[in-house]
């Protein structure tokens, strides 16, 4: 009994690519809800002694319930329409990765598979603002507003979808799509000066967690996708569009750099092959500037955000808000890479020499001797720079990826600087590249 157990495991647990079991999708979905009928789900977990998912009630076999999986085959490569799907930070060999990296043998991923479980509830409970109002000065409740939305809502959203990439166990793919269907419904207004922002963060998540999802769980709810598409419309990109018009030919900060990951995703997820080419410009004018005449300086001067020492505009203001930039910098070309287009050839040497740039930096060495203020936003611009706000955020697992991994070359520095920090969490839309593109 318990061998003829083990192979329906096998068929509708783990496959990931066309097997014996079944040759097609249509197949494995037929298969998955066979399974489903003939076998009810156990009520009582301590009935499950021996942990091999499988448990004896009324006199018959049931099935625990991370059993039940719904996930579809994911196939040899992404998905092409307009443009090619699911669309995001993996290919379709990473995300098949995802689903066996709990028999991974390499202690890191392990790592980075518990510190990703240990921060996804499975009994998560989703929190909306109705009226979300975030100024630049936040009071108490402006910053509790940013942390149910973006450090909670957005994170759980994508963190809810991978587990479910992980674990097979739809519940978490029912949280994550209940984030998004709650949101949709439930947040009325959506206003501030830090609003933009607020809302780039979100969105990057939120659509990236959807794009998975609907690619890859059987039960995706196309009413859910829709109300979430028009949440999006009504209320986040009229706010990221202000912000564009408003300040996007002015002085670049990672303000930019986020609502252009923002606004790739939401292409993605539309479908949008134009939506998707602009943010191949903005990332274009990003890098490499424009000059114009300086409201306080007095003088032309370009906006480009890195420089060729590897020090960005932002390096000087605080560490902190210079990694949040590179992790856009480095997550748009890895988006695009999956879309076909090569961002990083392009600026390949500015990539590198940031992230060598600052990894000594984040580990507690100094500056290196006479560095000034490059950031064109603050009256300190030409004085000597000040270090502050030093930490370490997950923004670097992937870029090591492409230039080690990819193109074999050495980023000594960097890999110093993940030795000592890895695996990566996950923050606002940045991270948990240990767990999806590590190889030692």
């Amino acid at each position: 009994m318990k061998r003829i157990l083990q192979r329906l495991l096998i068929c509708t647990f783990i496959v990931v690519t066309p097997t014996a079991c079944e040759k097609n999708d249509t197949n494995q979905q037929a298969t998955l809800k066979l399974a489903n009928t003939d076998f009810p789900a156990c009520t009582d977990q301590a009935i499950d002694p021996d942990q091999d998912g499988w448990g004896w009630e009324n006199e018959a076999s049931c099935r625990m319930p991370s059993l039940v999986c719904n996930r579809r085959v994911i196939p040899d490569s992404l998905i092409q329409k307009n443009l090619a799907h699911p669309g995001g930070l993996m290919s379709a060999g990473q995300i098949k990765d995802l689903a066996a990296i709990s028999n991974s043998e390499d202690p890191m991923k392990q790592s980075a598979l518990a510190l990703l479980l240990e921060n996804t509830p499975i009994d998560y409970q989703v929190r909306v603002v109705t009226n979300l109002r975030i100024e630049y000065e936040k009071t108490p409740a402006m910053k509790e507003q940013h942390r149910l939305l973006v450090e909670d809502a957005a994170v759980q959203a994508y963190q809810q979808a991978l587990a479910f990439l992980v674990t097979c166990d739809d519940r978490y793919a029912k949280n994550s799509m209940q984030i998004l269907k709650q949101w949709s419904e439930k947040n009325l207004t959506f206003e501030g000066q830090n609003a933009p922002l607020e809302a780039a963060w979100a969105v990057a998540s939120m659509a990236r967690a959807a794009e998975l999802l609907k690619y890859t769980y059987l039960d995706w709810d196309l009413s859910i996708e829709s109300k979430f598409l028009t949440w999006i419309t009504n209320k986040l990109e009229p706010q990221i569009n202000r912000q564009v018009q408003w300040n996007f030919n002015k002085w670049h900060n990672n303000w930019h750099t986020s609502i252009t990951e923002a606004k790739m995703q939401i292409a993605i997820l539309r479908d949008d092959r134009q939506g998707f080419e602009e943010m191949i410009q903005y990332y274009d004018r990003i890098i490499e500037g424009r000059e114009g005449m300086h409201p306080f300086l007095n003088e032309v001067k370009n906006d480009r955000y890195l420089f060729p020492t590897g020090q960005s505009q932002e390096t000087c203001r605080d560490i902190v808000h210079a990694q949040f930039a590179q992790g856009s910098l480095l997550q748009v070309p890895e988006i695009a890479w999956h879309q076909g287009r090569n961002l990083y050839s392009k600026y390949q040497d500015l990539l590198i020499k940031t992230m060598e740039y600052h990894a000594p930096i984040i580990r507690g060495e100094p500056l290196p001797k006479g560095t000034i203020n490059l950031n064109l936003n603050s009256t300190d611009y030409g004085k000597p720079c000040v270090l502050k706000w030093v930490g370490f955020q997950p923004t670097w697992e992937i870029g090591l990826h492409h230039f080690r991994n990819r193109l074999g070359l050495s980023l000594p520095e960097t890999e110093r600087t993940l030795n000592q920090f890895r695996p990566e969490r996950y923050t606002f839309h940045w991270g948990l590249g240990t767990l999806t593109h590590y190889r030692p």
